[in-house]
């Protein structure tokens, strides 16, 4: 009974070290646990990157004559800035209404064949204005090493303007005298999805790296009066069909207290 007991005793010396290890090893690993404030306000400001976006400009209507061809493509893709304030409600869920403005330069080509009764179009290039006023819910899924991930969509409004400008004639010379286009602008409905990753800095700011697709709605882009060689006026509009965009952004989020 003696031989058994000292056996036993010296398994225990011999797995002791090893327990010790595991301990080590379980109180190195990486914390896994949730945001460390669940509700309170906060603010947000964001710098944003839209390294692609699309705008579909085909429908070009000249009255009385009907719907003619037409394009429209972006330019540049541009830098915007943003601001928000929202409201964390638990370790999960937060929202918050966002406002975000940019410019962009737009070439819009379009097809006066119609009016002219020969081939003739119209090139002239303008700014787009937009303003995005949305409400955003996000879903944070857990915060590790300080970093926590994130999904979320929106709903809003953006206000779409156009500026004025004046065109360019191409092909036949004799089928238009002058051409200028009004700029126009609307509300128009949008929708985004987003996805990122936020960084605790302190107990109070974090940084946001984020993407966001924005689909806003189409609606007029430009329109005006077609000055005829011949003498006489023709009215016209261009349409755009909805813009797409792609964005990344790096931001702050400051948490009241």
């Amino acid at each position: 009974m003696a031989v058994r007991h000292i056996y036993f005793a010296g398994l225990c010396l011999i797995a002791a070290p090893a327990w010790a290890a595991d301990g080590d090893f379980l109180s190195a690993a990486p914390e896994i646990g949730q945001l460390q404030a669940t509700s309170g306000w906060y603010a947000r400001a964001d710098l944003n990157y839209s390294f692609e976006q699309s705008i579909k400009g085909d429908r070009v209507y000249v009255s009385p004559a009907g719907a003619e061809g037409g394009s429209a493509y972006m330019g540049k893709e541009p830098i915007s800035g943003g601001v928000g304030i929202g409201y964390q409600f638990n370790s999960i869920f937060r929202a918050d209404m966002s406002a975000r403005y940019g410019q962009n330069d737009v070439f819009a080509v379009g097809d006066t064949s119609l009016a002219c009764g020969v081939a003739c179009r119209i090139e002239a290039s303008t700014s787009q204005n937009v303003l995005d006023l949305d409400v955003n819910l996000y879903a944070d899924l857990g915060t590790i090493m300080g970093f926590t991930p994130y999904v979320g969509a929106g709903l809003g409004g953006s206000y779409v303007s156009y500026d004025s400008v004046g065109g360019e004639l191409c092909g036949v010379t004799a089928c238009l005298d002058q051409v200028f286009a009004r700029g126009d602008s609307d509300w128009r409905l949008s929708w985004s999805l987003m996805a990122g990753v936020a960084y605790s800095i302190s107990e109070q700011l974090m940084l946001d790296l984020g993407y966001r697709y924005t689909d806003i709605a189409g609606g007029d882009a430009l329109s005006g009066q077609l000055q005829l060689a011949g003498g006489g006026l023709q009215d016209f509009t261009l349409k755009d069909n909805g813009i797409h965009r792609h964005t990344v952004s790096a931001g702050l989020r400051f948490r009241f207290q």
